[in-house]
């Protein structure tokens, strides 16, 4: 089986057959659509390269800082996601919590919880749904738990 990785990307693994389920995951249009969120926010990190970045402030439900796509999965598949991540020197670590879920109640998901370093790191995660087909899903990263910043990059 070939395994091709897309950064900040879903992938529907089968023998032999990927497909990237996020649109503009790299966040190189400069803008946020179709992610949404309140901490859907693309900066530009110097010549053009395109990041998602929030700041978060004041701890609160990690849903409560949310960057979000809206994807359609299939219950009993397996997905892959892989995405690259970091926060600032002065935060120095923190986690978020990332993983694929529901985007309407009973908000069932799939989620882990990574630790970002300042350095760049490429994170990747499968997820078998098994919350059924009942409600359409998403990408998530939730990042109210924890103060400081979280930067998606390609």
């Amino acid at each position: 089986m070939k395994k091709i990785t897309f950064l900040l990307s879903i992938m529907f693994c089968s023998l032999g057959f990927s497909q990237n389920l996020v649109t503009n995951g790299d966040f190189q249009t400069g803008i946020a659509t179709p992610w949404y969120g309140n901490a859907a926010n693309p900066v530009d990190l110097g010549s053009g390269n395109f990041a998602n970045q929030a700041n978060v402030t004041t701890v609160v439900n990690p849903f409560d800082v949310n960057l979000s796509q809206n994807i359609n999965l299939e219950s009993g598949k397996t997905y892959t996601m892989t995405f690259d991540a970091f926060t600032d020197a002065t935060t120095v670590s923190r986690t978020i919590v990332v993983g694929l879920g529901q985007n309407n109640a009973p908000w069932g998901a799939l989620t882990a919880s990574p630790t970002l370093t300042s350095t760049p790191q490429t994170f990747t995660y499968q997820f078998t749904i098994n919350y059924g087909d009942a409600v359409a899903d998403r990408v998530l990263f939730d990042m109210g738990a924890a103060l400081g910043f979280v930067v998606i990059v390609t």
